[in-house]
C-alpha cells in the first residue's frame, strides 16, 4: 500500500474484522491491506524492568506462527471464541499489521470501524473500542459483525424485507434477522474447543453440525409471522469458513427450509460490509456515541 498525499494530510479510514483465526484490515481508498493470523510472538522472559509487560514483540500476523515453531517466544491469540481476551496482543497485532501494510505515517489519526460480535457484552465492546484508541484511532465506531456480513453480501438491508445471515467463524457462529438496518433477532454460539475441523472424527463433526443446524432453525422460527413470507423469499445468507464445508449449505437450508445463498469468497463478508461502512462515516460521526 503506497499513502497518497491526501492520506497524510487527512489521515486514514481504516476498516477491522478481528477474528479467532484470522484479522483482516481494509483501508478507505485502498480496499482489502492485511488478511493475516490472529497472532502474536512476544519475546519470552517479559520485560525486566515492567514485570507485568510482556517483552518486546518479535513477529505478528501470519509470520508469528511460524517463528514460533522455531521455540522462540511466547505465542499469544489476543482472540479466542469470538471474544477479546488479551488487550494488549490485539493492539500489537494491529499495530503489526498496520505498519506491514504501509499505513502509517500520516499525520491525523484515522478513523476506524471494528467488527464486534454480538454475543460479546458491554465491557469486551469497549475492550476493543480501547484497543482501537491505543492503535491510534481518533474515532471509533462498533458494528455487529452480523450485521457487516450482511452487508458484504451486497444486500439491502435498509429496505422492508426481512433477510437472514448465518456466520459460521473459527470461535464463533451468529444467525441473525435483519431488516431495516437493523438486527431483529439474534442466536449464537461460541464454539469453544468443539469446532469443525478435517481431521475430526465423523461422529465429532455431526455433533458440532447438528449444534449449528439447530441454532439457524431457532433463529429462522423467531421471524414474526408477518415477515415469515419476506424471509421465504429471501432466503438466508452463509458466510465466513463454514460455509466452505462441502454439504453444510444442503444442511442448513434443509433444516431452516429457507434457500440458503453463499456470496463470493464467504470467508470476506465481514471485512467488505465493514469496508463498506467506512463510505457512512459521514453519517455515524453525526450520531451519538455507543
Amino acid at each position: 500500500m503506497k499513502l497518497t498525499w491526501t492520506d497524510r494530510f487527512r489521515g486514514l479510514d481504516v476498516a477491522v474484522d478481528l477474528g479467532t483465526a484470522r484479522t483482516r484490515v481494509f483501508v478507505r481508498g485502498h480496499g482489502l491491506v492485511a488478511d493475516e493470523a490472529s497472532a502474536v510472538l512476544f519475546e519470552g522472559g517479559g520485560n525486566p524492568r515492567f514485570p507485568t509487560r510482556r517483552g518486546k514483540v518479535l513477529a505478528v500476523g501470519d509470520a508469528a506462527p511460524r517463528a514460533a515453531a522455531s521455540g522462540a517466544g511466547e505465542l499469544v491469540r489476543p482472540v479466542a471464541d469470538g471474544s477479546l481476551h488479551d488487550p494488549e496482543a490485539a493492539e500489537a497485532l494491529l499495530k503489526g499489521l498496520l505498519r506491514k501494510a504501509g499505513a502509517t505515517g500520516f499525520r491525523r489519526k484515522e478513523r476506524m470501524v471494528l467488527a464486534h460480535a454480538g454475543c460479546g457484552g458491554a465491557p469486551e465492546m469497549a475492550a476493543a473500542k480501547n484497543v482501537a484508541i491505543r492503535v491510534g484511532a481518533r474515532e471509533v465506531f462498533i458494528i455487529e459483525a452480523s450485521m457487516s456480513a450482511m452487508i458484504g453480501t451486497g444486500e439491502d438491508v435498509t429496505d422492508e424485507e426481512t433477510r437472514m445471515v448465518f456466520d459460521v467463524g473459527a470461535g464463533v457462529a451468529e444467525a441473525a434477522l435483519v431488516r431495516r438496518a437493523g438486527i431483529v433477532h439474534r442466536e449464537s454460539l461460541r464454539l469453544g474447543t468443539e469446532r469443525i475441523r478435517p481431521e475430526n472424527a465423523p461422529d465429532e463433526t455431526s455433533a458440532v453440525l447438528e449444534l449449528l443446524l439447530s441454532l439457524a432453525a431457532r433463529c429462522a422460527a423467531a421471524v414474526p409471522p408477518d415477515h415469515a413470507g419476506s424471509l421465504r423469499t429471501n432466503g438466508l445468507w452463509l458466510v465466513g469458513g463454514g460455509a466452505l464445508l462441502p454439504g453444510f449449505a444442503d444442511a442448513v437450508a434443509k433444516r431452516t427450509g429457507l434457500p440458503v445463498h453463499t456470496p463470493d469468497d464467504p470467508t470476506l463478508a465481514v471485512i467488505r460490509g465493514t469496508g463498506r461502512v467506512l463510505d457512512e462515516l459521514e453519517h455515524l460521526s453525526r450520531l451519538p456515541a455507543r
